[in-house]
């Protein structure tokens, strides 16, 4: 029998393992919760519910898939619209700091082979560099998916 797709899309998740748990955590009063343990992976169904945003931010930092599992699945909030604006933006962040990564990485290497200049041995300007490199991390980026 076929689910309907707003009973798919309130299925939550567990953030380890990603198989589909009833609920993330039971509420016994006011401010008491307690965590649900998946039951194929044993951990905490969803541990971000109880963590503070600093700690989410720093593990999205660190490219932690469960928080942006967290995030993107189960943050109840976020499936009324879509996306917070702020998930958005720092996501944005997040890709323009990988390319200037990249684009360090190939500075260095560029200087230790001694080539002065990186696109094609000439001197071009910044947004095209920039530009480039955004090409050469999205196509980095989906040879990983």
């Amino acid at each position: 029998m076929a689910e309907s797709p707003s009973a798919v899309s309130v299925r939550q998740i567990c953030i380890e393992c990603g198989h589909p748990v009833a609920s993330l955590y039971t509420e016994y009063g006011v401010g008491h919760i307690r965590l649900t343990q998946c039951e194929h992976c044993k951990s905490f169904a969803d541990k971000y519910v109880e963590h503070d945003v600093i700690i989410m931010f720093i593990d999205m930092l660190l490219h932690k898939p469960q928080v942006y599992r967290h995030l993107l699945v189960n943050k109840l909030e976020f499936r009324k619209a879509s996306i917070e604006k702020n998930v958005g933006k720092l996501g944005i962040l997040l890709i323009l700091f990988s390319v200037y990564i990249d684009w360090f990485r190939l500075e260095e290497g560029g200087r230790l082979r001694g080539q002065s200049e990186l696109l094609f041995g000439k001197q071009h300007s910044f947004a095209l560099q920039y530009l480039f490199i955004l090409i050469l991390s999205a196509i980095d980026a989906a040879s990983l998916l």
